[in-house]
C-alpha cells in the first residue's frame, strides 16, 4: 500500500473516530457532570443491545478535531511544533472556541490557558497535565514525521510542554505516535503496538515532570494482553476493569490500544467505545487513526465522513490529502 494512502487513512480515521460518536451531556441532580461521561454500567445499560446503525448521531467534532488540526497548521506553516509556537496557537484556539465553555476542553488545556493569560513560564505551567489530550492532539506529528523518529519525539514533546508537561502524558503521546509511525511504515498490528510500548518505556523519565502515575507502557501492555482474542461482548467488560475509561492518560490511552487490538473495523471500534463508556471520542479517534494507517483510507465510510464534513463545515478529505503531500 502506498504511504500516501496510509497517511490519508490515519487522518481520516482520526476524524471518523472523533466525529462518529455522540457527545452526550450527563446530568446528576440537574447539574452537568464534569466530565460528562457515562460510567461503564450506564453505557452498557444504554447501548449494549444496540447495533452501530441504531445509535443516534449528530456527527459533531470537538477538541479531538480542533487540536489535531491546530497541530497540522503549525507543521504546514513552520515545519515543527515548539512550545512557543504552540502557546500562540492555543491562545488563538481559546479566542475562537472559549476553552472554559462547557466540558469540551479538558482541565489540562484550561489550566494552560489560565497560565498563558497570567503570563506564566510556558515550561512550568503544564506540570500537572496528566490527561489524554497529549496523545489525542499529537497524532498528526506521527503522520508528518513517520520516517524520522528523532523529530517525531522532539515535536511530540514540543506539542505538550505547555499543557501536558508530565511523564505520563508525554510517554502516552510518544507511545501512540511511535505505534502510528510503525503502522504507516507497514508494520503488522501487534508489532507496531509493541514498538509504541517499547518507545514509552525507553523515554520514561526523559521528558516531563515526574509523577506518581503508573508506567504507561505497562498499562498499555496489560490492556492489550487482556483483550487479545476476545470478542466485543467480552471486551466491553474487560477494558473498563483492566484499563479504565476516564479521560486521564493512564486509562484512556491503554483503553484506546485495547480497543484497536480487539476490533477490525471502524464501526466496531466506535461501538465498543460506546459499550465501555467514559471518553467515547478519544478512544476511537486513536484506534481508528491506527486502523487507517494499517489498512488505508478505503475502510472508512464515505457517507459517514461526508456527514461529519457537512455537520462541521470542514473538508476532511482535503486536509488528509494536504497532509499526505506535505509529510
Amino acid at each position: 500500500m502506498d504511504i500516501r494512502d496510509r497517511i490519508k487513512g490515519s487522518f481520516i480515521g482520526l476524524c471518523f473516530g472523533a466525529g462518529v460518536n455522540p457527545r452526550i451531556p450527563i446530568y446528576d441532580s440537574g447539574k452537568l457532570r464534569m466530565p460528562s461521561m457515562n460510567t461503564p454500567e450506564e453505557a452498557r445499560a444504554k447501548y449494549r443491545n444496540k447495533s452501530f446503525d441504531e445509535i443516534p448521531r449528530d456527527y459533531k467534532l470537538y477538541d479531538n478535531y480542533t487540536q489535531p488540526v491546530m497541530i497540522c497548521e503549525m507543521l504546514f506553516r513552520y515545519g515543527e511544533v515548539t512550545p512557543e509556537i504552540f502557546k500562540d496557537y492555543l491562545l488563538e484556539l481559546h479566542k475562537k472556541y472559549d476553552v472554559f465553555k462547557g466540558d469540551v476542553y479538558g482541565p489540562s488545556t484550561q489550566r494552560a490557558i489560565n497560565g498563558i493569560l497570567a503570563g506564566e513560564d510556558i515550561y512550568q505551567m503544564g506540570r500537572k497535565g496528566i490527561t489524554c489530550g497529549s496523545a489525542m492532539r499529537s497524532l498528526p506529528i506521527a503522520m508528518y514525521f513517520y520516517n524520522d523518529e528523532e523529530k517525531l519525539i522532539k515535536n511530540t514533546v514540543g506539542a505538550n510542554i505547555v499543557s501536558h508537561n508530565t511523564d505520563v502524558a508525554i510517554d502516552a503521546a510518544i507511545a501512540c505516535n511511535i505505534t502510528l509511525a510503525s503502522l504507516l511504515k507497514g508494520k503488522e498490528k501487534f508489532d507496531a503496538i509493541n514498538d509504541g510500548i517499547a518507545a514509552a518505556k525507553k523515554c520514561h523519565g526523559k521528558f516531563g515532570e515526574k509523577t506518581a502515575e503508573p508506567m504507561i507502557n505497562e498499562k498499555i501492555k496489560d490492556a492489550v494482553i487482556s483483550v487479545k482474542g476476545k470478542t466485543l461482548e467480552e471486551a466491553m467488560y474487560i477494558i473498563p476493569e483492566k484499563a479504565g475509561v476516564s479521560w486521564f492518560a493512564r486509562e484512556t490511552i491503554p483503553g484506546a490500544y485495547a480497543n484497536y487490538a480487539v476490533t477490525d473495523t471502524p464501526e466496531g471500534s466506535s461501538l465498543l467505545s460506546m459499550y465501555c463508556g467514559g471518553d467515547t471520542q478519544t478512544v476511537p479517534e486513536i484506534a481508528c487513526a491506527f486502523m487507517g494507517a494499517e489498512k488505508g483510507d478505503g475502510i472508512f465510510s464515505e457517507k459517514i465522513i461526508s456527514k461529519i464534513e457537512k455537520a462541521n463545515t470542514v473538508k476532511i478529505y482535503e486536509m488528509a490529502e494536504k497532509l499526505a503531500e506535505r509529510a
